[in-house]
C-alpha cells in the first residue's frame, strides 16, 4: 500500500499536475494516496476526480480494491469504471477518459482484426454491439458485407445464446447474447486501454436502471465490494478482504460461468471463499459504511461543483448503507431516477453534443430512449433503514 508524506505529496502533486493545483493543498492522506494510486495509469489525476464528480463516475474491481489489499490484482487486471446509463454520462465520462490518454476500441476495428489475422484468433463482441454497428456506415465495402453476412445470422436466433462464424481467413467472432465479461444481462461496457504508462485495459460500464453503487452491490464476492469516488474511498468487507477471504453471494447478478472463471482467478492470487447464507426474510443483515469490519475513507479534494452540492454529495457518501439477504446485497437508497443538472460553463449546449458524438463513434446504436441529463448520486433513505431495522428487531425477538 502506498503510503506518502506531506512532503512528498507536495512533491508529487507539483511533478503530475502543474500550477493547475497551486489550490490544492493541505491535502488529506487518504486524498494523497487515492491520487497517486490512479496516477499509476492516469497522468492527471487530480483533474480526473475532478471530471468524475462532474460526470458521475466511480472506480471499482480488482484495481480500486488493491488499494486497500494489495496483491487483489495483478499486472493484468482491468480497470473498471462504473457510470450511470445516460448519454450525458456515458459520453462525459468517455471523454474525460480520453482527455487521460484512454484510446477506446472501435468496433470496426475489431472486425478488420480478424480479417487482417494471420494466425487464428477468435474475438468476442456483444449481440448489442454488433447489431448497433448495422445502423453506422462501414468504412469499406469489405466491412460492409461481412457484417451484413454476421447481422443475418443473428435473425430468427435467442438473443441469450452466443454465435460463432469465421471471418476471413483465420479469424472467428464470437457474439454473445449475454455480456461475455460476466457482468449481467442488459449490461453494456465500451472498452480501450491507456497510453500512460504501462498499456492496461479500461472498461467503462454501465446498466439501464442501476447506479454505480448498485453495480458494486451485484459482485459475486464482497472482496472487490469497493469504489474509489471523487468524495472519498470505501470498502465494505475490508476486515475480511485484508485476510483475503471474501463472502461469495450465491444470489448474485452475474452468469454463472463468469463467477466460477473469477473465483478461479482470485484463488490463485491467494484468497479464499465462504458462503454467505442469510434469509430473505428471516435474516435481514444491515450495514453501514465504518461499521461491521468495512472502511471509510473520506477526500477533501475541492470539487468543481457548487457548495450546496458538494456537500449534499459527501454527506450522502458517508452514510452509504446496504443489507445482506437471500445470498446478496442491496443497498439502502431511494434510488432517484430523476437526474440533478447544475448548470456552469462546462453544461452547455457544445458539450451536449460533444458528448453525443463521442456515443455515436464508439457505441453504434447508442443508448436509444434513455435520459439525456446526468444523474445524481442515490438519495440515503434513512426511513428505509428505519423500517427495516425496526423489522428486524421484531423479527429477532
Amino acid at each position: 500500500m502506498v503510503r506518502l508524506h506531506a512532503k512528498s505529496a507536495a512533491s508529487f502533486l507539483q511533478k503530475r499536475e502543474g500550477p493547475e493545483y497551486g489550490s490544492a493543498t493541505n491535502l488529506s492522506e487518504p486524498t494523497v494516496r487515492a491520487l497517486h494510486h490512479l496516477g499509476r495509469w492516469f497522468p492527471f489525476p487530480v483533474s480526473l476526480f475532478e471530471d468524475m464528480a462532474q460526470n458521475h463516475l466511480w472506480f471499482s474491481g480488482s484495481s480500486a480494491a488493491d488499494i486497500f489489499v494489495p496483491g487483489t490484482r495483478d499486472g493484468d487486471s482491468d480497470l473498471d469504471f462504473y457510470t450511470h446509463y445516460n448519454k450525458q454520462c456515458v459520453g462525459g465520462s468517455m471523454r474525460l477518459l480520453e482527455a487521460q490518454g484512454v484510446v477506446w476500441e472501435d468496433p470496426f476495428d475489431q472486425i478488420q482484426t480478424l480479417l487482417d489475422a494471420k494466425t487464428p484468433i477468435c474475438i468476442h463482441m456483444h449481440r448489442a454491439k454488433v447489431l448497433g454497428m448495422y445502423y453506422k456506415e462501414p468504412p469499406s465495402q469489405q466491412l460492409g458485407a461481412v457484417l451484413q453476412s454476421i447481422c443475418g445470422l443473428l435473425d430468427g436466433r435467442r438473443a441469450d445464446k452466443s454465435i460463432s462464424e469465421k471471418v476471413g481467413e483465420h479469424g472467428t467472432l464470437t457474439i454473445d447474447g449475454h455480456d461475455f465479461e460476466g457482468y449481467g444481462l442488459g449490461t453494456s461496457l465500451v472498452a480501450g486501454h491507456t497510453t500512460y504508462g504501462k498499456k492496461t485495459k479500461v472498461q467503462l460500464i454501465f446498466a439501464k436502471g442501476r447506479t454505480p453503487l448498485e453495480h458494486i452491490m451485484a459482485f459475486h464476492a464482497s472482496h472487490v465490494q469497493c469504489a474509489i469516488t471523487p468524495y472519498g474511498m470505501f470498502h465494505m468487507y475490508h476486515e475480511k478482504a485484508v485476510q483475503q477471504r471474501a463472502y461469495l453471494w450465491s444470489d448474485n447478478r452475474q452468469h454463472p460461468e463468469g463467477v466460477l472463471a473469477a473465483v478461479a482467478k482470485y484463488k490463485k492470487r491467494g484468497f479464499s471463499f465462504d458462503e454467505r447464507h442469510t434469509h430473505k426474510w428471516t435474516n435481514v443483515i444491515i450495514h453501514w459504511l465504518g461499521h461491521d469490519g468495512s472502511r471509510l475513507f473520506e477526500f477533501n479534494l475541492p470539487l468543481p461543483l457548487s457548495a450546496g452540492m458538494d456537500e449534499e454529495r459527501r454527506e450522502e457518501f458517508k452514510q452509504l448503507a446496504w443489507r445482506e439477504e437471500g445470498g446478496k446485497t442491496r443497498t439502502l437508497t431511494t434510488g432517484r431516477d430523476e437526474p440533478g443538472w447544475e448548470p456552469d460553463d462546462r453544461n452547455n449546449e457544445e458539450e451536449f453534443f460533444q458528448n453525443r458524438a463521442m456515443l455515436d463513434k464508439y457505441l453504434p446504436g447508442g443508448l436509444a430512449g434513455v435520459d439525456t441529463h446526468p444523474c445524481e448520486l442515490p438519495a440515503f433513505s434513512p426511513i428505509t433503514i428505519e423500517l427495516l431495522l425496526a423489522w428486524r428487531i421484531f423479527n429477532a425477538a
